[in-house]
């Protein structure tokens, strides 16, 4: 009966031993997962914070673009409004300038039809023969005889001067007309081709803002998903270090009890077989 409860002490400590040497292994692997996990997290962590860090750079930078596309278009706008102003105030000016022209032509075209009446009827004096303007041929000798006037040479001189000067203005004011005409167009065309350019400037500014706007967005839900991913890697940290802390802290001293532990279960097993 002796031998009986010696061999069941032994046994019982076989178990005991068992259990020991299961619960050390056991806790050597959860301290290998947990360093594992912990470093991993670690890792994770750091990696997605980076992440957002340069997403955060994104952001600002894409920022910095829509205020300069922005500024350029705003620019534009002004450039555009400007060339609408000038290109309506030249046409006002045109029209001015080319009612100035019509009035002087007309003036001067006038003064050159009066002018040549004017001659017509002092040429038709001046040229019919003296005896038409005598009533009695035999005319008294107490009057003296008559004669026309010798400045009416001169007065026609002037008529002719008159009339040539009246047609170099009006020759002077087409010619001027024709060159502000063809100014005028030359401006239109150039201003229109500046309105082109300007548009088209306009739909590449409007383009390049919508590209950033939809970067901006999708850097920005980016950003949000990688701050959740930051805090489910927080969350996940914590309970690890719920799990894990009592474990690593404690590891050394749980091991070095247990072993101590089993030495003592194997030293009483021995006395036991000693005492048979």
């Amino acid at each position: 009966a002796k031998l009986d409860s010696f061999t069941e002490v032994q046994e019982k400590i076989d178990t005991m031993v068992a259990a020991l040497k299961k619960e050390q292994a056991d806790e050597v692997k959860k301290k290998d997962y947990c360093i594992e996990e912990l470093n991993k997290n670690k890792i994770s962590t750091d990696g997605k914070k980076r992440q957002g860090e340069g997403l955060d750079a994104t952001v600002q930078d894409l920022k910095e673009k829509l205020k300069a596309v922005e500024v350029d278009t705003k620019e534009l706008d002004g450039e555009v409004l400007e060339l609408k102003k000038q290109q309506k105030l030249a046409a006002q000016n045109r029209e001015k300038e080319n009612s100035e022209f019509q009035k002087v032509v007309q003036e001067q075209r006038q003064t050159q039809v009066l002018l040549k009446k004017a001659m017509q009827v002092l040429a038709g004096f001046y040229n019919k023969p003296l005896e038409s303007f005598l009533q009695d041929p035999q005319e008294p000798e107490t009057f003296g005889s008559y004669k026309k006037a010798g400045a009416g040479n001169g007065v026609m001189l002037m008529l002719q001067q008159l009339i040539a000067d009246a047609k170099a203005m009006e020759v002077e004011s087409s010619t001027a007309e024709s060159e502000a005409q063809k100014d005028y167009e030359n401006f239109g065309k150039e201003t229109i081709n500046a309105l082109k350019i300007k548009g088209k400037a306009l739909e590449d500014k409007a383009a390049e803002k919508a590209k950033l706007e939809e970067k901006f967005v999708m850097t920005r839900q980016s950003k949000k998903g990688v701050e959740k991913e930051v805090d489910t890697l927080a969350d996940t940290e914590a309970q690890l270090h719920e799990t894990c802390d009592f474990t690593l802290q404690n590891f050394d001293a749980r091991q070095t009890a247990r072993k101590a532990e089993v030495e003592s279960l194997f030293d009483a097993k021995s006395f036991l077989k000693g005492a048979k």
